[in-house]
Parts: C-alpha cells; sequence; structure tokens
C-alpha cells in the first residue's frame, strides 16, 4: 500500500459563533482508494463514466456496481456532482464530479468546470452531513487540466466553504 505517501496536514484555523475551529486539510500523494474518509471524490465525464485514471482505481477496489449507479443518473451536467454508494471502498459514499464533455466532444476542463464540481462535491457533502472527504486532483488526468490551476482553485473553494458553518472536519 502506498498510503502516507507525501502527506501533509495543514490546519485551518475557522470562526463559528464566536470560537475559533480547527479543520483540517490533508494533501496526500498515493491512491485515493487507500484514504480513510466518509465519501471520495471521482473525476468523470458527462456520460458519468469513470474508467479512467483515479476512476479506474476506484473501480478496482470498490466494485463495478459503483460505475453501475453513476451511469443510472446520466448523462449529467458539467460541474455537476453525483453521490453514489461506496461498494467495496473503505468510503460510504463515491461523488461523481463532472469536468468534462464525453471522449467525442472537445469540451475539455476549465477553470469554471473545476470549480463547479469542486462546489458542488461540497454541497452534496453537506446534504450528507459528512465529516471528511477525499479529493482528487479533478480535471488533471485524461481531462489534461493542469495541476497546480486545479489545486488553486480546489483549495480556495475548499477554505472558503469551511469558513462557512459546515459539517465537514477535514
Amino acid at each position: 500500500s502506498r498510503a502516507g505517501i507525501g502527506t501533509r496536514v495543514y490546519p485551518i484555523l475557522v470562526e463559528a459563533s464566536g470560537k475559533t475551529i480547527v479543520k483540517e486539510a490533508i494533501i496526500y500523494r498515493g491512491d485515493i482508494a487507500d484514504i480513510e474518509a466518509e465519501a471520495i471524490v471521482c473525476p468523470a465525464n458527462d456520460q458519468l463514466w469513470i474508467g479512467e485514471g483515479v476512476g479506474r482505481s476506484i473501480l478496482a477496489r470498490g466494485g463495478e456496481e459503483i460505475l453501475v449507479q453513476a451511469q443510472y443518473y446520466a448523462p449529467a451536467e458539467i460541474g455537476s456532482a453525483t453521490v453514489v454508494d461506496g461498494g467495496r471502498l473503505r468510503a460510504k459514499y463515491v461523488i461523481v464530479a463532472v469536468t468534462r464533455a464525453s471522449a467525442w466532444s472537445r469540451r475539455r476542463p476549465d477553470e469554471d468546470s473545476v470549480r463547479q464540481a469542486t462546489i458542488n462535491c461540497l454541497r452534496r457533502a453537506e446534504e450528507l452531513r459528512l465529516k471528511s472527504m477525499a479529493f482528487p486532483a479533478l480535471g488533471t488526468g485524461a481531462g489534461g487540466f493542469a495541476f497546480e490551476k486545479a489545486a488553486q482553485i480546489m483549495v480556495k473553494e475548499v477554505v472558503e466553504h469551511l469558513g462557512r458553518s459546515s459539517f465537514l472536519e477535514k
């Protein structure tokens, strides 16, 4: 197992109801399927195809039922996030995040699709009252979006989200 390779924990101080609360942002390098979180985010195209890169790892560990469930909701809007069961993963849920169009389309991930998918994943987490969720770098694999730019967008949205009232702790 590659769990823990390159892991860094960053405390985030959040003001809520007159109190300072410490939450955690954990930057992890390794297989997302190894992470202990209530939900794992899986990137997908608008047909909710999750068989490439991160999705391949999630399906290999969690089972094909994750793909079957996701396909039920296809097609989906770019920037959307759909919740399915975590199958055999440690995570109870997989949140399928759409950052790009299908392979036959020329629409690639962009700043807006990464931002909207991140925001919608955070919304699904709140709806489920999750305390922990793991994100990969959305749009960067098969989508080809720049890793550094995706990280900037995603960290900004997560920090802003945690600054509001949130069930998420890490």
